[in-house]
């Protein structure tokens, strides 16, 4: 469990029981032990960076995925389909850990434009992660006035009619 990041700890509080997980990169692929050492119960499944190509067909949606290390995706544009193709196709919930400083700039505002939430800083033994979330139930919640209870207005039923 101490091999896990807060972040990725933080993941799995939200993940079902029985739930399917994506690790997506090398990095990401050595967390594979220490979530089957805390979360036995979870199906694990792990892709190099080059083996996820646009258009790639997955039997089943996951309910997390965890990509970490953007550098290894090479070319920005790749980088975005992927990122875009994961939090609408493939993944109930994504967290994507950033190394600052790789050939791949990923900043804030690229998160922003993408959707993800800012999640707290790692600081490993070697080098700081930036994490960043994205839930589409923690995304978008609906305005208090969209819902069918207030939308004919009952309490004004025959109170105010237009008059001709």
């Amino acid at each position: 469990m101490n091999d896990l990041p807060e972040a990725i700890l933080d993941a799995l509080e939200a993940t079902p029981l029985n739930g399917r997980v994506l690790l997506l990169g090398d990095a990401a692929q050595g967390y594979q032990a220490a979530l089957t050492t805390h979360r036995p119960d979870l199906n694990v499944a792990s892709e190099a960076h080059d083996t996820l190509k646009p258009g790639t067909e997955h039997a089943q949606r996951y309910d997390l995925g965890i990509m970490v290390d953007l550098q290894a995706w090479g070319d920005r544009t790749v980088l975005e389909h992927q990122l875009a193709t994961l939090r609408d196709v493939l993944c109930k919930q994504l967290w994507v850990g950033v190394t600052p400083g790789g050939a791949v700039p990923f900043s804030r505002a690229d998160s922003l434009a993408l959707g993800l939430k800012q999640a707290p800083t790692e600081y490993g033994k070697s080098v700081a992660r930036n994490w960043y979330k994205y839930s589409i139930i923690h995304y978008k919640r609906a305005p208090d006035w969209l819902n069918s209870d207030n939308w004919a207005h009952p309490e004004r039923w025959n109170k105010e009619r237009w008059r001709w």
